[in-house]
């Protein structure tokens, strides 16, 4: 398995690792536009909206596992309120690509079926951070999907993987005179390193690019697969992190993507 990097990206972090403790942006933000989303790998990256009752809508980055299934982060499709009460999203707007504002190549679809793992709507358990929303229409047939892949350490190590996705709008800041537009993608890439549960990385990230999949390009039998090794969750100033796949996670996921 040999990888391949993205030539939408400088791999300008070398092979440091990552501090040993794990926020959104890590020093200056280092983040690109990335303005051809038509590529291989981007095009398969999805903008979500998601509208759950009583609640502000959210906004949050998924990406393609099959032809009409998109995994992403499961606090983007429920909540529990103060009350204890948790509500789950009753509609989303997906747009796969979208490079802007309408800027949509495959259209903004309306999506009603979702699915999230069910530890976390039992507890909120941040392992279990994840969930699925069901296309109207078997886009991936169209536009490809990514394969999610269980990597050992070993190769993780010395390896650029890439954390892409549509983040919140921002103004401009003294590191990044460029605002951020909503629906516009934005990425990096660079070294993460393995922990039983979790990926960290000094990759930057904020609202809105949760769900995005930390993926690598790698060449198996002669041709180009993307791999997710794991899915963006949060972080802190220091370090960033992703739920890492589990089998638990794979077996959970499968059905899903039927």
């Amino acid at each position: 398995m040999e990888s391949e990097t993205s030539l939408e990206f400088e791999y300008s972090r070398g092979t440091e690792e990552p501090p040993i403790s794990a926020a959104d942006i890590i020093g200056a933000d280092e983040r690109q536009q990335l303005q051809n989303t038509l590529t291989l790998d981007l095009r398969m990256l999805v903008r979500l909206k998601v509208h759950l009752p009583g609640l502000p809508p959210r906004r949050a980055t998924g990406f393609m596992i099959s032809p009409a299934t998109v995994l992403t982060a499961g606090h983007a499709l429920c909540s529990r309120l103060v009350s204890g009460k948790v509500v789950r999203a009753t509609q989303a707007f997906a747009a796969a690509a979208s490079a802007g504002p309408n800027q949509y190549p495959f259209n903004d679809l309306v999506c009603a079926e979702f699915a999230v793992a069910q530890q976390f709507l039992a507890n909120q358990n941040p392992l279990f951070d994840y969930g699925v929303v069901q296309l109207p229409e078997p886009l991936g047939d169209k536009i490809g999907f990514f394969g999610v892949r269980l990597f050992q350490d070993s190769h993780l190590q010395n390896r650029p993987f890439i954390l892409a996705g549509f983040p919140d709008a921002e103004p401009p800041r003294p590191e990044r005179p460029k605002p951020i537009v909503e629906d516009t993608m934005w990425g990096m890439m660079g070294p993460v390193a393995g922990a039983p549960q979790f990926l960290t990385y000094v990759l930057d990230a904020t609202t809105g690019q949760s769900g995005s999949p930390i993926y690598s390009r790698f060449q198996e039998n002669g041709k180009t697969v993307l791999l997710a090794a794991g899915l963006h969750q949060g972080g802190n100033f220091q370090q960033n992190h992703a739920v890492r796949f589990r089998p638990d996670i794979l077996q959970e996921i499968g059905p899903w993507r039927q």
